[in-house]
């Protein structure tokens, strides 16, 4: 698990059925992450590719602002 190797803890989860498209939203604690956050971002790509999925990982600072306008 690439979280779990890296130090990331998963603090809730939500899942829906949107359409027909499945999607999650995990919240995420990275403060004791060992890697950066760009290593993440990279390895979780690397990742989603081999299974056909797509994921985005944004900082909290990010989304926030983005549902504040």
């Amino acid at each position: 698990n690439i979280l779990a190797s890296r130090n990331v803890n998963i603090l809730d989860i939500s899942q829906t059925i949107n359409e027909s498209y499945f999607t999650m939203l995990m919240i995420v604690e990275i403060s004791s992450m060992n890697v950066s956050f760009a290593e993440l971002a990279k390895e979780l790509e690397q990742c989603v590719e081999t299974i056909g999925v797509n994921a985005t990982i944004q900082r909290e600072e990010i989304f926030s602002a983005m549902h504040r306008l």
